[in-house]
């Protein structure tokens, strides 16, 4: 009786690098040599004077060897036994012209009389666990705890451990080489049977098509796999495994879904001559009582993907979810071809299928900041790219495929790819010189969206966008309140949609009261009243995959262009005294000095936010309103003026465009009011009296939905 937990299987993948990125990789300890892949150097074929055999004989022998191996593997647990056994079934029949088992692997080896390759596998037992001692794998669960606090990791050891050892999490700082692959063209494929061991293909791939990539799902047929081209993202599920050929030389295998028959030995003849597929047995179905039953279906080589010439977009990503996937010649075959993918995921050995799955699954749910892959976040992810994820599965022990067998990810010279655009974080500048008004609001985006020119909208409407880099974006929203000025801002790239990132959004209002003279002299009293928006961006966010999220940066703002400020004079002037010019009026926007009048009109509302710590320092600046008293026989004065730019003392920065931010240090947080200030005279102005600053409460908009951390609505 063989139980469904801690299920094997062998599976294989391969390896798509970009150009020069590797040496060989070692083929095993056995006898035999490693093959380098290539139309060249992969595993041979048929030569002159291998003896002919029809397609009905070897189909007839095919499916002797599925019932021999099915018998085999349901009746031991050895591995080791199994394989001799085979090996031995395989020399005892008339169609080998020699058969054994492949050094350091869990696979069978054959050479027909006519030069035709087979492989056989039987590692994928459920509940079966190597002998301590044993070569090859061992059935061992994955670790599924959370990161601990102090970000120690979980990593296999070098050695052959039971399972992950704590590590300290490796330095690393945040990429800036990101890259998104140029064609949104995905491929999913499948050699098993759908509900064989419950392969994530259909969840791959339906992550990849809300992300607007289009996405050929296939079985893995010989036919399907003769026109791999062009694929920005690309997974394959399939067993796999190594043979020896007839130069003693170690050659790498994937199975694919189409099966052995008659008919097909014909049609795939000359694919089967060159060394370009193979005979593979392995086990493709699972009794209701729990016997595997094996199957024969053929295999393909290196010389498959080069005589059909593979080839990826560039910056795609490669996930070849199955063993042996970064051993044997597909690795150095894939490194210098024409067309290789910008980073590829592979193992290193013999994987357990559930490392396999659950590896695949999460590393593409992360690469698209989709978060339904277990283990989940305590917050949830934008996207990132392979390396960064891959940084996290290795934390986190996702790399562990079993003894001996790790994850590996490799990256193109080019850059880590991508497969979505993601939002780090934004800065928000209104763009405002002070003399003379000019410049339209500008928004900056921080994070990865390669380097082809997108879309940016706000809240569903699109904005202008300035310029555009693989790591920054500069655009233009609204400058007025309404459509485009703040709610939920994305990125698009060839559709491809990023995190949603909230520009959350003020609107509050400042009321400025000052007596304009001692109350003995005058009962004049002025009460300037703004109508304030700001905006910015105060979502927490990450620098690194699977990490804390930061705080938001404090950042300096200024009120948008659609706030409005309005002022009034109220009582008795200095006595004889009467006014001259209105006693209400709009102030104009911005800080407009002029020659003639040095001290100009016009207000700013600016400050410093501390979204962290949920406060704000405000400084309300303007400049003189225009309204004098006259004293007969005496020159006009000039009243009404609190901080002319020349005069302030209490500038606390200077912005992200060059602009001095005043601010008075008045600490507020937001949502109170009724701060007074300290009686002040500055140089060279009217004496303020009983200054009293009132802050009506300042309410957010399009606040980020989790306040505890990073936003995605994907």
């Amino acid at each position: 009786m063989f139980r469904k937990i801690s299920s094997r299987m062998v599976l294989f993948g391969m390896m798509v690098l970009g150009a020069g990125l590797l040496g060989g990789c070692g083929g095993g300890s056995g006898a035999a040599k490693t093959g380098t892949g290539g139309t060249t150097t992969g595993p041979g074929g048929s030569v002159p004077g291998d003896t002919p055999q029809s397609a009905t004989v070897i189909a007839s022998v095919m499916n002797a060897a599925d019932t021999q191996f099915s018998s085999i593997v349901n009746s031991t647990t050895d591995h080791d036994a199994r394989n001799q056994q085979m090996a031995t079934w395989l020399k005892s029949r008339s169609e080998f012209a020699d058969a054994g088992v492949t050094p350091d692997t869990d696979c069978v080896w054959g050479r027909l009389k006519n030069g035709h390759l087979y492989v056989a596998t039987s590692s994928f037992i459920p509940g079966e666990t190597r002998a301590a001692g044993a070569p090859g794998r061992s059935a061992v669960s994955m670790p599924t705890s959370p990161l601990p606090a102090n970000r120690s990791v979980l990593r296999v050891a070098e050695t052959r451990a039971a399972a992950p050892a704590p590590q300290k999490a490796p330095t690393r700082a945040a990429a800036v080489d990101d890259k998104l692959p140029k064609v949104a063209q995905a491929r999913v494929l499948l050699s098993l049977e759908p509900g064989f061991y419950n392969p994530p293909n259909n969840q791959i791939a339906d992550m990849l098509r809300d992300h607007k990539y289009n996405v050929i799902q296939q079985a893995a047929t010989i036919e399907n796999l003769k026109n791999v081209q062009g694929d920005g993202a690309f997974w394959w599920g399939t067993h796999g495994g190594a043979g020896v050929d007839r130069a003693n030389v170690a050659f790498w295998v994937a199975g694919t879904a189409t099966d052995v028959t008659d008919a097909n030995n014909v049609t795939y003849k000359a694919d089967l001559d060159d060394g370009s597929l193979s005979y593979f047995t392995a086990a493709y179905q699972q009794a209701t009582d729990g016997h595997l039953i094996m199957r024969t279906r053929y295999a393909i080589t290196t010389k498959f993907i080069a005589k059909y010439n593979w080839s990826f977009a560039p910056q795609g990503f490669i996930f070849m979810d199955c063993c042996y996937s970064d051993r044997y010649g597909i690795v150095i075959d894939m490194a210098n071809r024409p067309g290789a993918a910008g980073a590829t995921y592979g193992w290193s050995n013999t994987v357990l299928v559930d490392a396999a799955w659950k590896a695949g699954a999460f590393a593409f749910d992360r690469m698209l900041g989709v978060n339904q892959a277990q283990p989940l976040e305590s917050v949830s992810q934008r996207p990132f790219d392979s390396k960064e994820v891959y940084f996290e599965m290795k934390e986190r022990g996702l790399d562990f495929g079993g003894t001996d067998c790790k994850l590996v990810s490799r990256t193109a010279p080019a850059g880590a790819p991508a497969l979505a655009p993601s939002i780090s974080y934004m800065e928000m500048s209104e763009r405002i010189q002070e003399s003379p008004l000019k410049g339209k609001s500008k928004l900056t985006l921080h994070g990865i969206f390669g380097d082809d020119k997108g879309t940016v909208k706000i809240a569903g409407v699109e904005v202008p966008i300035t310029t555009w880099a693989a790591d920054k974006i500069e655009c233009a929203p609204a400058d007025l309140p309404g459509a485009g000025f703040a709610g939920d801002v994305q990125v698009f790239s060839q559709d491809r949609p990023s995190n949603s990132v909230p520009l959350t959004q003020w609107h509050g209002k400042l009321t400025y009261d000052i007596d304009l003279l001692p109350a003995v002299v005058s009962t004049a009293h002025a009460t300037i009243t703004a109508d304030v928006y700001f905006r910015g961006d105060i979502h927490h966010y990450r620098d690194l995959a699977g990490r804390p999220v930061n705080p938001p940066k404090l950042f300096n703002f200024r009120a948008s262009q659609g706030s409005t400020c309005h002022w009034q004079v109220t009582g008795n002037p200095v006595p004889m005294a009467v006014w001259s010019g209105p006693l209400s009026a709009d102030l104009p926007f911005g800080l407009n000095g002029t020659v003639d009048l040095p001290y100009g009109t016009g207000y700013i509302v600016s400050g410093v936010m501390d979204a962290d710590n949920g406060s704000v320092k405000f400084s309300f600046n303007y400049l003189g309103c225009g309204t004098a008293y006259v004293v007969p026989g005496s020159p006009a004065q000039q009243v009404l003026t609190l901080h002319d730019q020349r005069l302030t003392s209490t500038g606390s920065g200077v912005g992200s465009d060059g602009y001095v931010i005043y601010a008075n240090n008045i600490p507020a947080t937001i949502g109170s009011s009724d701060y007074v200030i300290p009686g002040v005279t500055l140089t060279g102005s009217t004496p303020i009296y009983n200054p009293k600053l009132v802050l009506a409460d300042f309410i957010p908009t399009y606040q980020p939905e989790d306040s505890k951390g990073e936003d995605n609505t994907h």
